[in-house]
Order: structure tokens, then sequence, then C-alpha cells
């Protein structure tokens, strides 16, 4: 914003004083009538805007409007920056020109600017600071509780305070509103860029975790970070995620974060909602117990393909020797990577034979290395660890078998994974 300093002598004196200033983005003509009614800087301020133009191309800015419920027919736009703060707002008049109708500035904690910028109608264009409505009390509705801007706290307990125990469960933002934003009065969450893959894990919250959960190469994306591609200089896409799981376009609306895919430069954005895949030709035996080996192919969420092998030790009874699929499901935060599937997991399997064909599978996953045997030989004890999953497969439908048969055993696997 640009700051302009009114000086003026100790005795009483009108001042017209036109300046055009850059808010946000936008390019407004305001028209002062300063009157210094004591020395020094104590003015009353009357101002009336005039919209110039606006700049669509600006990256970190996006316009975006609803329907007034006051005047029919009356569309109001409003810009916003990259915190999601309502900056300005205007619409058509009767007469088709545009009108400003509200313009705000905010500290931090999203107290509004006294005697700045600021419409005389903008009354009932409630929705200010973080985009949230400014209720009569002078609270913001979060959703899940309300927000104090002129204290910077809110009015009662996070509803998940147990898991935030280093942070005043009534601090907002904790207490960095400049660098993140609370889309809902819970807790904060955060996307993550390691290699050409950018992903959502709602439980990292920092450079720290991420690298404690993820490795050295894994950075932590602020709210509001975004990927831009060109091609001959000009900008062909460009998406902006946010600390609630969401992404942007650079209009402003809003892409799928559920499944996964690729931008023209090669980076790939994970799906939430993605899972992994397996295909696996497997040789197993046990009559009490056994051995057997599994190989393999295994796609994580991010469509990332290796090769693994498994070594299995096995208590039961039956034999397999064929072809499976499976759909690996994580159990943690983030998404499945190539590097959760390695180390040791466990399934149960199962399989029937026929005169009129055969079937079988399997369901299974991590598991809790200090597991009692009891815990061992029970199939929904899965997906525990940092990186779980839980994996579920089956073979085709199999031919034909002269005898009536059934076989199920336990298997412990050991997986080592190759990267394409």
């Amino acid at each position: 914003l640009s700051k302009v300093i009114q000086q003026s002598s100790k005795r009483k004196q009108r001042t017209n004083a036109p300046e055009e200033s850059y808010l946000a983005s936008v390019q407004v003509h305001p028209c002062f009538l300063l009157i210094n009614l004591l020395p020094f800087d104590n003015y009353k301020v009357k101002a009336s805007v005039s919209l110039v133009f606006i700049n669509k191309t600006e990256n970190r800015c996006n316009c975006s409007g609803f329907c007034s419920f006051i005047i029919k027919n009356y569309y109001i736009y409003q810009y916003k920056d990259h915190l999601g703060n309502t900056r300005v707002s205007f619409a058509k008049d009767s007469s088709g020109a545009l009108e400003v109708t509200d313009t705000n500035n905010y500290y931090a904690f999203g107290m509004n600017h006294v005697g700045g910028i600021k419409s005389l109608l903008g009354g009932y264009l409630n929705y200010k600071y973080n985009g949230k409505e400014l209720q009569e009390s002078g609270m913001y509705d979060y959703g899940a509780r309300f927000y104090m801007a002129d204290l910077g706290r809110w009015g009662v307990v996070d509803p998940l305070a147990e898991k935030m125990t280093r942070h005043s469960p009534y601090n907002y933002a904790f207490n960095n509103p400049l660098r993140f934003i609370d889309p809902d009065g819970r807790e904060n969450q955060d996307w993550l860029q390691r290699g050409n893959q950018i992903f959502f894990d709602s439980e990292i919250k920092s450079q720290e975790q991420a690298t404690a959960k993820y490795g050295e190469n894994a950075q932590h994306l602020s709210e509001g970070s975004s990927i831009t591609t060109k091609e001959n200089g000009e900008t062909i896409s460009q998406y902006t995620f946010h600390d609630n799981g969401t992404i942007t376009n650079a209009d402003g609306s809003q892409k799928s974060s559920k499944e996964t895919f690729e931008t023209k430069d090669g980076t790939t954005i994970i799906g939430t909602e993605s899972k992994g895949t397996s295909f696996t030709f497997g040789v197993n035996g046990v009559l009490g117990g056994g051995f057997g080996f599994d190989i393999g192919l295994v796609k994580d969420s991010g469509n990332n393909w290796g090769m693994f092998f498994n070594r299995n030790i096995n208590v039961g009874f039956g034999a397999d020797l064929g072809v499976g699929m499976g759909v690996i499901t994580p159990t943690h935060s983030g998404p499945f990577l190539l590097n959760d599937y390695p180390g040791e997991s466990k399934s149960l399997n199962a399989g029937i034979s026929s005169p009129i064909g055969g079937i079988g599978g399997a369901y299974g996953g991590t598991f809790d290395s200090k597991s009692t045997p009891l815990q061992m030989i029970n199939p929904t004890n899965v997906g525990y660890g940092t990186n779980g999953y839980i994996e579920a497969s089956r073979s085709p439908i199999q031919g034909p078998s002269p005898k009536v048969g059934a076989g199920i055993y336990l298997k412990r696997s050991k997986t080592a994974v190759w990267d394409f």
C-alpha cells in the first residue's frame, strides 16, 4: 500500500489533496477533504473512491463475488489478498458504472484501520478479514469458534487443544497471522513438496515435522504457496495451495484436490483421496508352518512405480501359486508413497477351489513390532506406524478344480522395493 503523509501548519485550514494509490493491485483515486481541527495530525477525513482498473494478472490476489440480498439484480465483486482478506468490494450502479462499495485495510490480527479509505455504503458487506463474516458483536464467525480481532484471540478454547499442547488454546494462527490463516477455528494443516511431488498432510505444521516424517528433501509449503507453468513466456496454469487442503486456479476458482494430476512441467499433485496399487506373483506353501515369496509391482498415490520382493514366513494350512492385485490405503495423515512399502507387514490369506472355480484374497498391512502373539493373529490389527497402510488384494477367478479345497494362513513379510 502507498502511504501518504499530510502536513499542515498549526492554523486551521481546509485542503483538497487528491492522490492516486494502489490497494492490493486495485488502482483507486481517493479524493480527501482534510479538515485540520487540532494541531499536528488530528484530522477528520471524508473520502470518495473511484475505481480506475483491476489488475487480474496479480498472482497473489483473486476476485470473486456474490449476489446482494438487499438490492435485486445487484452482483458484488470482492477483491481479496493472498490471506483471503476482502480488500475492495465493487459493483455496477444503476447507470452501469463501476462503484466501490467497501474497502478495508487490516492490522495483522484483523482490526480495520481507522480513518483510512472506507466506504460509507458498505455496512451490509460483512465478509471481511480472512473472508469471514463480521458479527454485530464485533467477532468473526469461523465456524468452530468466534474470533475477536480487537484482542487477537479466540472467544473459546480450541476443540482440538489436546493435540496442540505447545500453544495456548486461545491464540490465533500460532500468533503469526502473516504466515498462517485459520480456515475454521481448528488446527492448522499444510502442503509439502518432495522432489517433483506436492501433497497434503494434515498433521504437518512445520519444517521440522516435515523433515522428521518425510526426510531432508521434504519442504513445508506455507499458506498461499503456488506453482506456475509457462510456455513461451505466457502463464498457462497456476495452482495455489491452502492450509485447509484446497487448491485454487489462477482465476480464483477451486481445483479438485481429491485426485492426482500432473502439471505440464512434470510436477505431480497427489490427490488427498488417491491410493496405491500392487500387482503380485507369489509362491507360498504352509502345513502348520512354511515359507514363500512374492514378487511384483507397486504404484504409489503419486503414480510412481517400483518393483518389490517379499520374503514370507507362513503359519496355517494351504498353498498359493498365482497372481493377485491389491489396493493400498494409507492409515496416516499423508498419501501412500513408495518408501512406505519397504519393511515388515502381515496379512491373512484365504482361498477356495471347487469344480466350478476358485478365488482367493488377502487383507493386511503394517503392524506394531511389539505386538503380542494374540495381536499378531488378529487380522484387523494392521495399519500401525508413522507411515502405516492397509492392503486388500484378491486373485483372479480361477478355473474349475477336480477337488474341493480351502486354505487359510497368516503371512508375515519382509519387503524390499526398488524405485523405477
